[in-house]
């Protein structure tokens, strides 16, 4: 196809170059009436594809809402699938911030939702690490995928988002585990007590949450990571360098290089560290796991690239 186009171009070329003004003309019009009827047969398929697209992620989405009230349904009647889950009995939030009021997140949720998926994998490389009840927070949780894996394990599991719309909208593990999860401006101050003492935790997660937050914003977020998370616990995630918004809304407000990020942790009391028993494939996000999750940063670090710290 490439090799007619070229051999058309030239032979088009040549007329060009030895036609009479009027004939000139008259090659330019036609050119002009021909790139008229192409765009015109275009337009119609164009709008056919871009309608398929629409309807397939339409479809996707309700697969999973579906999906969604599936396990919903399986857990209402048969109360005992909760008893097979780890409840939060005793840890509260404390803020004055209960929801990020100017996030785009919240005012425009559409990733909003994701975060459903499950991943097991990096919960037991969480256990063959810790060799102990792992205190897990995940700060962005979405739909709350991770809480409840780590809570199907006997783990304690919290999980914290600066919007609402998954609580209203009994989205994800909301409903299920309704008590192991809490809205907050995660960029303000807020304690997480356990019995009215100081809860700290083993694992703290934020997968592709970082970039939603301004840059003037980060150091007040980190502040809470550092002081809720163990001493010897680690902080990971990961975060996309890829431009995301919908038309002027714009979602990932910060996109910075992986050695600007170093610097935003090491003057918050954390580093980047290679010392910890995590893989690539241990990865929440970032691991080109399919919906959800298109990208590879192993593949493409253009895209993306994950973190583990700890305490400096």
């Amino acid at each position: 196809m490439n090799s007619i186009k070229a051999y058309f171009l030239r032979k088009l070329s040549s007329l060009m170059a030895h036609a009479t003004g009027q004939q000139f003309h008259e090659i330019q019009t036609k050119l002009a009436q021909m790139e008229d009827q192409l765009s015109h047969a275009l337009i119609p398929r164009q709008q056919t594809i871009e309608w398929l697209a629409n309807e397939n992620r339409m479809m996707m989405q309700e697969s999973i809402r579906r999906m969604d009230q599936w396990y919903l349904d399986l857990f209402h009647f048969n109360p005992q699938l909760k008893h097979r889950v780890k409840g939060n009995e005793s840890i509260n939030l404390t803020t004055q911030h209960p929801i990020c009021e100017d996030s785009n997140d919240h005012l425009f949720p559409e990733s909003t939702a994701e975060g459903t998926g499950r991943h097991p994998r990096f919960v037991n490389t969480c256990e063959q690490h810790f060799q102990h009840p792992i205190d897990y927070l995940d700060i962005g949780c979405g739909g709350g995928g991770l809480v409840f894996e780590f809570a199907s394990h006997g783990h304690q599991a919290i999980g914290i988002d600066g919007s609402n719309h998954c609580k209203k909208g009994n989205i994800g593990f909301w409903p299920i585990l309704s008590e192991n999860f809490f809205t907050c401006d995660a960029t303000q101050p807020f304690t997480l007590k356990n019995n009215n003492n100081a809860q700290t935790f083993h694992v703290v997660t934020m997968y592709e949450a970082l970039e939603h937050i301004p840059e003037s914003s980060l150091d007040g977020l980190f502040e809470n990571i550092h002081r809720h998370l163990d001493d010897n616990g680690f902080f990971l995630g990961s975060v996309s360098l890829l431009e995301y918004r919908d038309g002027d809304v714009v979602y990932h407000v910060t996109l910075q290089p992986k050695t600007w990020w170093e610097e935003v942790f090491a003057r918050n009391g954390l580093k980047f560290t290679d010392d910890h028993p995590f893989d690539f494939l241990d990865h929440y996000r970032g691991v080109g796991r399919g919906y959800q999750d298109p990208h590879h940063y192993a593949k493409n670090p253009e895209t993306g690239f994950h973190f583990v710290a700890v305490k400096s």
